[in-house]
C-alpha cells in the first residue's frame, strides 16, 4: 500500500523540521544534532517495537520461505544487529512511492515520525 499524499506531505515536513530544529553546526557532546539529545532515543524503545509490530511478520529468522510474504530469506529484522544491518533498505522501503513496506499498509503517521527521528538521529541502540 502507497503512502498518500497526506502521508507524504507529513513526511516531508517531519524532514524539514527536523532539518531546521537546530542552530548550523549545533550539537551535544556526542557529536549528534542537539534536537538528539532531547529524546532518550533507543533500539528497545523505538526501533524494537516497531519492528515487532510491523516488520517481524515476514521478516523473521524464525520463519521458513512459505511463511515470508516473499520477503528475502536473509532480511530480517528481529533484532539491533538485524536493523543495522538492514537500516538503508528499511530506509528506502518505508518511505518508497513503489512497493513501500509493509505491502498490506502499516504504522501510523504517529510512528512513522518516531522511525524518522529515530532514524535521523543515528538509530542508538
Amino acid at each position: 500500500m502507497a503512502l498518500s499524499t497526506e502521508q507524504l506531505a507529513v513526511l516531508a515536513g517531519i524532514g524539514l523540521a527536523l532539518g531546521c530544529s537546530s542552530k548550523p553546526g549545533e550539537t551535544g557532546a556526542d557529536g549528534a544534532p542537539s534536537e538528539c539529545q532531547s529524546v532518550p532515543w533507543t533500539w528497545e524503545n523505538t526501533g524494537e517495537p516497531l519492528m515487532l509490530t510491523w516488520c517481524t511478520s515476514c521478516h523473521h529468522s524464525d520463519l521458513d520461505e512459505g511463511e515470508r510474504q516473499g520477503a528475502p530469506i536473509d532480511l530480517n529484522l528481529e533484532t539491533y544487529a538485524d536493523f543495522e544491518r538492514w537500516a538503508d533498505r528499511v530506509d528506502a522501503r518505508v518511505w518508497a512511492d513503489s512497493a513501500p513496506m509493509p505491502p498490506a499498509g502499516g504504522p501510523t503517521d504517529e510512528e512513522l515520525q518516531r522511525l524518522a527521528e529515530w532514524m535521523d538521529c543515528g538509530a542508538p541502540e
